[in-house]
């Protein structure tokens, strides 16, 4: 369930970088929710993905610090923008935790 959610949540921050312009950034998302979507929760390349993701979507210089300003005619205020980047920026790192913590359980070494 975690795995569709994450997979919900990147098609939102896709639609976000794209109506401020960031199309480049939207697609290099959109690429790695296909790898993740093509990949079985718990496994090895599934895992790489994830950390890959992470590393671009809530670390320090990645898609939490992007100035988002919508582009020109958009109903969307910049303020709106940047509250739909920090809502996005907390639900994919809980979801990527989530993703991470079930692996971990279902981990012999941690049993």
């Amino acid at each position: 369930m975690s795995k569709a959610k994450l997979i919900e949540a990147l098609i939102d921050a896709e639609k976000l970088l794209i109506e401020c312009g960031l199309a480049d950034r939207a697609a290099w998302i959109k690429k790695k929710r296909a790898n993740i979507g093509a990949r079985a929760p718990g496994s090895h390349e599934f895992q790489k993905e994830l950390k890959a993701l992470r590393a671009v979507l809530v670390g320090m210089g990645s898609f939490s610090d992007l100035p988002m300003y919508p582009r020109a005619g958009s109903d969307m205020t910049i303020l709106d923008a940047r509250n739909k980047q920090w809502e996005l920026t907390e639900k994919l790192g809980a979801l990527m935790d989530d993703l991470f913590a079930s692996r971990k359980a279902r981990s012999p070494k941690s049993r």
